[in-house]
């Protein structure tokens, strides 16, 4: 999981030529995919092979040199290795472009310096949503059921993603608080078995039953995969 090679480009774009730019596929190699309103989302590992957001230095040379991006108040940030701007943990403007101003850094917005997790929660709209879609072509889906309820991480494979049981077995990703926040790698996947060393912002399993998407969200995932499905037909 604590590696940003994981979301190697080459290995879903080796095919294809519309990628092609004369400078290599590294360029993507630091996305995991698109947000709702078109915003890159980013490899939730930093090039030092730490979670950007909470890194544990189990190397004194990370440590020491890694320094936690202070993001805008939309959660968004740039990656200084590649310049790409996006998100890496779940939105506050993906519904609403309007809901925070992005032109104020996280640190000056009291309850994001405080609470990041909490902050990224308190966004409206996230009931019940697709988020975003992943560059492998997985959807990448709210954190919250329908009822505002946190949808539990203790379900999700070592990749960040699960396999929705009544929607004839889509595989989606989940768009969350905890590390590693959309994927860490191309599922479907194993359960993890052990925990990554790279972060301190480890998945707190519910004592809740998992909440399944609703009927609204799994109509939205079909017809998703269908528009999909048509784009990839007339290219």
């Amino acid at each position: 999981m604590c590696s940003d090679s994981k979301l190697s480009s080459s290995s879903v774009f080796s095919k294809l030529n519309i990628f092609n730019t004369g400078y290599g596929t590294q360029v993507f190699d630091d996305i995991a995919g698109v947000a709702l309103n078109g915003v890159l989302i980013l490899s939730s590992t930093s090039n030092k092979q730490v979670d950007y957001l909470f890194p544990k230095p189990w190397a004194s040379s990370i440590g020491s040199t890694f320094s936690v991006p202070d993001l805008d108040a939309c959660l968004g940030m740039f990656n200084e290795s590649t310049s790409n701007y996006g998100y890496i943990i779940v939105p506050t403007c993906v519904t609403d472009s309007r809901a925070q101003d992005a032109t104020k850094k996280c640190s000056q917005v009291g309850n994001c310096a405080n609470d990041i997790r909490g902050f990224a929660m308190s966004s409206g709209g996230l009931q019940d949503r697709i988020l975003g879609i992943a560059k492998d072509g997985h959807l990448i889906i709210s954190p919250l059921d329908s009822q505002g309820r946190q949808l539990d991480c203790g379900g999700l494979d070592k990749c960040g993603g699960m396999t929705l049981s009544n929607d004839g077995g889509s595989y989606v990703y989940l768009f969350h608080r905890y590390y590693p926040y959309t994927m860490s790698c191309f599922g479907p996947a194993q359960q993890r078995s052990f925990n990554p060393s790279c972060t301190s912002n480890l998945c707190v399993p519910s004592p809740i039953a998992y909440p399944s998407p609703t009927a609204a969200l799994l109509l939205s995932l079909k017809t998703a995969t269908m528009i999909i499905i048509s784009v990839i037909i007339l290219f």
